[in-house]
């Protein structure tokens, strides 16, 4: 009787699959050059080309690490690997808390549900309170970070070259070391710690929470513990968490986020409403139902505050992410961004409203920048990510839509060019770029890029230092570039001359003012700000200085574009940003301050927006740089216990399998293995081992080959018995089968991205053998 290799290999790897930590994307990139610097309590690896957003990283994460884990009472165990990439335009940090390690992009976070913070200072603040709080929370301790419990059955097999069927039932069932739900781990992990304010409650923050609590849409106390919804409500969960952790921090003391950790460290206190109930006397949903109508009371308040609403009529309502609208020169038609139906921000594309019959088309799929018009009308400017390039990057590049031919033509290729600029005579194209977690502006010729001349770039903007640049916009005479910029928190407003690069800020405040735009004749500049505490469309007359307000609205009013007096803009509502029109702007003075701003709802009642801009990063200590030698995490164990019913002669703890997996991974993604063993009473076993090599692999790097190399090993053992014939006899005897396979595979991108090569080379090996027997 045979067993059939793809039936074992198949169980086995549905539970490999179920366990494997997250992994980097499929490109792999062993070009890269890494570098390590050591400090006290970090190892800061970085590759080429990053080397200053190391050395921040490295600047700040020893200066939060003891006020940090001293509000948790928890020191880490082992210095903690920081990665910091930049090889793709993305924006995010992750924490593998189990492994003390965290995973940095340098591109800064530029988010429409989030305010602007320095990017460098927050995601390591964040991510680090993750690592500490989530350790402290560990029913099991840092090396073991499930116990899995299995059942497998199977199908009833009758014939004789076959020993079982295939699996019908397949549980797998983790216990989880961690039990921290998502409002909380992230509520904290915003909260971080009252002396550092590198991440606090700002106007974006609030204009979500008010909204959901105006229109009675906030998440439920159900709601609020996982992840898995739109866009929109994975940030609601953000917002929730933030807004509630606050909250208990206030009315109970921050030494409470300390406590209920600690308590959810007990193997018996499988929810939070349990911790909640030890530390603050009521339950989770008793907390829940005190902040609701804590919300309920504060918003009320703002909202009769504001007075009477000015807004537009809304033309783009589909979807929770509209942006970016822009009129076409003669001001008959609207292109704007637009998510539509979509659950996610990133498939959005551009779209093209008339303003006359209120018909609209779908141009271009795959679009998220601003987007801008040639003077002439005939044709739209926009950036896409693609990895069509060296290396196979994801990177934004400028492209061009043809609204007569209907045809898309890309311009760049690899700039990192993001956010593009059309002068009104048509003779240059700026853009925004990205090195090293800065932004820089810059300019190449038009005519160049259309008729696929070489391209010249020039820089008129010089930063290095982390500085942040959003939106372009050329004057009317085609000299100066209006944009928005952040050097710490929030944005402002300047201006910059193509030919002297004499740089002057236009609006320097406190507030966050953003999204400027020129009107015809340039005189007047129009943007938005949360000077009130909530955001809205503005008008600033460059001559006098003086400055009108546009709308009055309860959630947000951003992105404006002006033409005869006519206006589009991206509004914000409890469903998420829509895009509405004014067909006659009204001009009106700013209300008196009214208490609307959402730092007064800070956490510290005498909070100040300088005491999150106290700090400079310009000014690096001397750290010494070396070449990254390979650095593993601590092995991770996963107990098993799984009930295996594949043998019918089997009874009791004989079905029993006891076993482990493990996992280790370089931690910047070299190597990485992933093994597992199994075993009952009978001895039989299930043993497996996958090793993954992302690095240049010898020969074939030499020859420009850049596989993924895994070796997959697997061995398995079957005891049965079996009637085996020995005289007049049938004598049951146990034979033990046996299957031995390895597995060695050669991976890699050809011609496309996403067109995979694989090659490789299996040794399977089956035996069967009759263990001793006495018959007498």
């Amino acid at each position: 009787m045979k067993i059939s290799p793809k039936i074992v290999l198949f169980i086995l790897l549905c539970f490999v699959s179920s366990i494997s930590l997250a992994q980097d994307d499929e490109f792999i990139h062993p070009e890269l050059q890494w570098y390590t610097i050591e400090t006290k309590h970090f190892l800061i690896h970085f590759h080429d080309g990053a080397e200053r957003t190391a050395k921040v990283v490295a600047k700040i994460a020893e200066e939060i690490y003891e006020p940090i884990t001293s509000i948790y009472g928890h020191k880490i165990d082992q210095k903690v690997s920081i990665i910091i990439k930049d090889y793709d335009d993305y924006s995010n940090g992750v924490t593998y808390f189990y492994d003390n390690r965290i995973e940095i992009w340098a591109s800064a976070l530029d988010f429409e549900l989030r305010g602007v913070h320095n990017w460098l200072r927050d995601v390591v603040t964040h991510e680090f309170t993750h690592n500490v709080q989530m350790q402290v929370a560990m029913k099991f301790g840092r090396r073991v970070p499930a116990v899995y419990f299995q059942w497998l059955g199977y199908e009833k097999e009758s014939r004789p070259d076959v020993l079982y069927g295939f699996p019908n039932v397949i549980v797998s069932y983790p216990f989880a070391g961690v039990n921290v739900p998502a409002w909380f781990a992230e509520g904290v992990a915003q909260f971080n710690h009252p002396d550092l304010n590198y991440d606090y409650w700002d106007t974006h923050r609030d204009m979500i929470l008010r909204m959901q609590v105006i229109d009675n849409k906030v998440l439920s106390w159900e709601e609020l513990t996982a992840f898995g919804k739109t866009s929109l409500g994975n940030e609601s969960v953000y917002n929730s968490g933030f807004s509630l952790v606050e909250f208990i921090a206030k009315n109970y003391g921050v030494g409470k986020l300390e406590e209920i950790s600690k308590s959810l460290r007990s193997p018996f206190y499988l929810t939070i409403d349990q911790a909640i109930k030890k530390s603050l006397g009521i339950d989770g949903k008793e907390l829940y139902n005190l902040w609701r109508a804590y919300l309920s009371e504060k918003y009320e308040k703002q909202i009769k505050a504001i007075g009477e609403k000015v807004e537009g009529n809304l033309i783009a309502r589909d979807g929770f992410g509209n942006f970016y609208p822009k009129f076409s020169p003669d001001g008959e038609k609207v292109a704007y961004i637009s998510n539509k139906e979509s659950d996610y921000f990133a498939p959005s594309a551009i779209y093209l409203y008339d303003l006359k019959n209120g018909k609209e088309n779908k141009l271009v799929s795959g679009v998220t920048s601003s987007i801008a018009w040639s003077p002439d009308g005939k044709k739209i400017f926009y950036s896409k990510k693609t990895r069509k390039n060296k290396n196979w990057r994801s990177l934004y590049d400028v492209f061009v839509y043809d609204l007569e031919s209907r045809k898309e033509k890309r311009l760049t290729y690899g700039l990192r060019a993001n956010n593009p600029a059309v002068s009104s005579d048509g003779k240059l194209l700026a853009f925004v770029t990205y090195k090293d977690g800065t932004s820089n502006i810059g300019i190449i010729k038009l005519n160049d890029v259309l008729n696929s001349n070489e391209i010249s770039v020039k820089m008129i903007t010089n930063f290095n230092n982390g500085e942040q640049i959003y939106g372009l916009c050329f004057s009317p005479d085609g000299r100066k570039i209006l944009f928005d910029y952040s050097l710490k928190n929030n944005r402002d407003i300047g201006i910059i001359d193509i030919e002297t690069l004499e740089f002057k800020p236009v609006l320097a405040t406190a507030s966050d003012e953003r999204n400027p735009t020129f009107s015809k004749d340039g005189r007047k500049i129009y943007f938005s700000s949360d000077r009130s505490g909530i955001f809205n469309i503005y008008e600033l007359d460059t001559l006098t200085g003086e400055i009108s307000q546009l709308t009055n609205v309860y959630g947000g009013a951003f992105m404006p574009d002006v033409i005869d007096d006519k206006m589009v803009y991206s509004t914000y509502t409890s469903d998420g940003f829509k895009i509405a029109y004014m067909e006659q702007v009204k001009r009106f003075k700013q209300p008196e301050a009214v208490d609307l701003l959402a730092y007064e709802n800070n956490f510290m009642p005498n909070f100040h927006l300088a005491r999150s801009n106290d700090y400079d990063d310009s000014n690096l200590p001397e750290f010494e740089v070396k070449e990254y030698k390979n650095v593993y995490t601590s092995l991770s164990f996963y107990p098993v216990f799984r009930f295996d019913n594949y043998n019918k002669h089997d009874r009791g703890i004989d079905l029993i399998k006891f076993g482990f997996y493990t996992y280790s991974t370089d931690v910047v993604g070299k190597y990485s293995l992933f093994a597992g063993a199994l075993m009952n009473k009978k001895f039989e076993r299930d043993l497996f081992l996958i090793f993954e090599f992302n690095d240049r692999f010898p020969l074939l790097y030499q020859i420009g080959l850049k596989p993924r190399f895994t070796v997959e090993a697997y061995n398995v053992t079957r005891v049965v018995k079996y009637p085996i014939t020995l005289g007049l006899n049938l004598i049951p005897v146990d034979v033990v089968y046996h299957l031995t396979e390895v597995d060695l595979s050669f991976k890699w991108k050809i011609f496309l991205p996403s067109l995979d090569l694989k090659t490789g080379f299996t040794f399977s090996r089956y035996s069967a053998e009759v263990k001793k027997f006495h018959h007498s």
